[in-house]
């Protein structure tokens, strides 16, 4: 029964380093999501993201027939990556957690939409093996996500 127990260690860490979302949210309201999530951790919490998507410039002729480009932005090709930081406690006690996420769309129709933040662990380790403070820091963002859709 050892594949028993080893599949359920990795439905539990799946479950604990992925937040789904109620709906999907569009790349505008990733920052308004972010800020949400800093501001309820606490002031030491600082997150930094990058959005990158594909956009393209086509020529083509206005009315007067001159030669203009029309710029097209495909928001399905948006990827947002990032990290974020902050520390529990204060002075030489303080503990400093980290997290890497990248926000996902698996499981909507919707491609333009983001329906879920996933959190990077370590290859090979356990939930159990994984650094408690960065644990606390995962489940604080859990819960700031949820506060903001309101569940």
């Amino acid at each position: 029964m050892a594949g028993d127990r080893e599949v359920s260690d990795i439905e539990k860490l799946m479950a604990r380093s992925t937040i789904n979302f109620p709906r999907s949210i569009d790349h505008k309201e990733v920052g308004g999501l972010l800020t949400h999530v800093a501001r309820g951790i606490g002031p030491a919490t600082t997150i930094n993201y990058r959005v990158s998507s594909n956009e393209n410039i086509v020529p083509e002729r206005n009315n007067l027939g001159s030669l203009t480009g029309k710029h097209i932005s495909d928001p399905g090709s948006a990827t947002t990556s990032g990290n974020i930081s902050t520390s529990y406690g204060e002075g030489s006690g303080a503990e400093l957690a980290i997290i890497s996420f990248d926000l996902k769309r698996e499981h909507r129709t919707d491609i333009r939409g983001y329906d879920s933040m996933k959190f990077f662990t370590t290859p090979g380790y356990s939930l159990e093996e994984l650094n408690p403070t960065e644990l606390r820091l995962m489940d604080n963002v859990r819960a700031q996500v949820r506060g903001w859709f309101g569940v």
